[in-house]
């Protein structure tokens, strides 16, 4: 699936083993009471704009927080009340309304526990010149519950045309297809690639250094979700749709939704071609938006294709230490 900007008015943890590299990003997790029911909220990021449209409006000194919460509560409770607090040095408080929609699984059939929601407060008291990861700031969800403190970053602002979003990393030794979808990347023009990891191989991790050396790899942690001393009495990061795929998809939304013209949010082994290889993305993409000027996202046609197995790979010794021997 590919996002178009402009028309959508709308602790990390390192653990290195011998072999696999885990990194985590631990969601803030907290619970609110509401008429004696005890719902469990994980904060995952918040993001700070200057400027950003929502639903065809501009808006600007704003925060989004996207958050998970037990779909149990009714979307109508958490809108009750909503704020979003920011303490001067002085400790006076100034008050926002806040406006919470659900972006994934808030409906009553979906068959997770847990669903994904975005809370938007505009307008904020803040100075443009003001460092934004200083500033004290509370979210309050309802109407009588206790407002808790988060830490606010700035979105990236800085102009791109075309990035991607890949799906994160779990257990992932394919260094061939890693390869293979990070050149034709380059080879189109792409802008940047930011790669959610759970879990890689060693070896594939430093590979991925290689290229955010280069500039054309940024790395992020998968979101993890407590799952103990947490009085629920299941792993909530099994409660999400696609363990926590579409909360990391929306982190990175969120987090170029105003720098970024086009988001790619593909798998790593969906690769994109063009008739000729010196043929960037984004001027083909700008062309169907122009031609289309309502659709703020659309899904490429996929065709079926083969790639060798990292088995095959082996088989004929191709290993990734001989490739860069070549290439050095």
């Amino acid at each position: 699936m590919i996002f178009r900007r402009r028309l959508l008015k709308l602790n990390n943890i390192f653990i290195l083993y011998s072999f696999i590299f885990c990194l985590l990003m631990r969601a803030k997790w907290t619970t609110i009471n509401i008429n004696n029911d005890l719902i469990h909220i994980f904060i995952t990021r918040s993001f700070y704009y200057d400027y950003i449209t929502i639903n065809e409006t501009k808006y600007e000194k704003s925060l989004i927080v996207i958050f998970n919460a037990e779909k149990k509560i009714p979307i109508s409770r958490l809108r009750n009340g909503a704020v979003c607090i920011i303490y001067n040095p002085n400790g006076v408080r100034t008050w926002r309304r806040a406006y919470i929609e659900g972006i994934i699984g808030e409906r009553p059939d979906f068959e997770c526990k847990i669903s994904v929601y975005r809370l938007f407060c505009p307008q904020l008291p803040i100075n443009k010149n003001d460092n934004i990861e200083d500033i004290d700031v509370a979210i309050r969800l309802t109407l009588n519950a206790k407002p808790f403190h988060i830490k606010m970053q700035r979105a990236d602002n800085k102009p791109k045309k075309f990035i991607a979003c890949p799906s994160r990393l779990f257990a992932f030794d394919q260094w061939h297809l890693f390869i293979t979808t990070m050149e034709l990347y380059r080879l189109h023009r792409v802008d940047l690639v930011i790669v959610y990891i759970q879990s890689v191989e060693a070896q594939v991790y430093n590979l991925i250094k290689v290229y955010e050396k280069s500039g054309l790899v940024q790395i992020r942690p998968s979101l993890e979700m407590p799952s103990t001393n947490t009085e629920l009495d299941y792993n909530p990061n099994s409660e999400t749709s696609w363990q926590n795929q579409l909360t990391n998809f929306q982190d990175c939304l969120y987090e170029f939704k105003e720098s970024a013209e086009f988001i790619a949010f593909p798998d790593w082994d969906d690769f994109f071609f063009t008739s000729n290889y010196n043929i960037p993305y984004y001027p083909i993409l700008q062309k169907f938006a122009e031609q289309n000027p309502k659709v703020n996202t659309f899904i490429i046609d996929r065709y079926m294709g083969y790639h060798e197995s990292l088995d095959e790979m082996n088989i004929k010794g191709h290993k990734i230490k001989e490739f860069w021997k070549k290439r050095n």
